[in-house]
C-alpha cells in the first residue's frame, strides 16, 4: 500500500538547516494550503497547516533555496507520531516527509541551477542529483 501525498501551498516561515548529533542535515517547517470554494453563492477559503521534516541533501537545498512564503510542490508520505503529554493524556500528530520538493511555476519564475552530485569514490559525476532542481531562484509577484 502507498502512502504518498502532495501538498502545494506556501511556506510558514525560512527553511533553517539543522544538524543531528550524527551530523545529518534537516529543516522542519510547515506548509499553509489554501483552499477556495462556494458555499451558497458566496465565496469561503480555508487554510491547512502540514508540518514537514526533510533529511540530508534535500534539506541542504531547501535551506539554500526556500524562503518563507515560496510557494511549493512537496511530494512526501505521511508519518503519525503517537506520545503521552505531562498530563498523561495521549496524543497523535502528523507530519510530512518530504521526498521531492519545488517552487511552484504557476505565479512565479524560476531560474535552475544543477548541482553536481560525486559518486562512491567522491568523484565528481555528470549525474545530476533528483534534489539538483531545488537550487532556484525564485521570483515571486505578490498574486497569490
Amino acid at each position: 500500500m502507498s502512502n504518498n501525498i502532495t501538498v502545494v501551498g506556501n511556506l510558514t516561515d525560512d527553511c533553517a538547516l539543522k544538524y543531528t548529533q550524527a551530523g545529518v542535515a534537516m529543516v522542519s517547517g510547515s506548509i499553509a494550503s489554501n483552499r477556495r470554494y462556494q458555499v451558497n453563492g458566496q465565496w469561503e477559503e480555508t487554510t491547512s497547516f502540514f508540518n514537514f521534516t526533510a533529511w540530508r541533501e534535500l534539506a541542504e537545498n531547501m535551506a539554500a533555496t526556500l524562503t518563507k512564503g515560496t510557494r511549493v510542490v512537496a511530494v512526501g508520505r505521511m508519518e503519525q507520531k503517537k506520545w503521552v503529554d505531562k498530563e498523561g493524556a495521549n496524543r497523535t500528530s502528523y507530519e510530512l516527509i518530504i521526498d521531492e520538493i519545488g517552487p511552484s511555476v504557476r505565479w512565479a519564475t524560476a531560474v535552475i541551477t544543477k548541482i553536481a552530485s560525486s559518486n562512491s569514490n567522491g568523484n565528481s559525476s555528470s549525474i545530476v542529483a533528483a534534489t539538483a532542481a531545488l537550487n532556484a531562484t525564485v521570483i515571486v509577484d505578490d498574486v497569490f
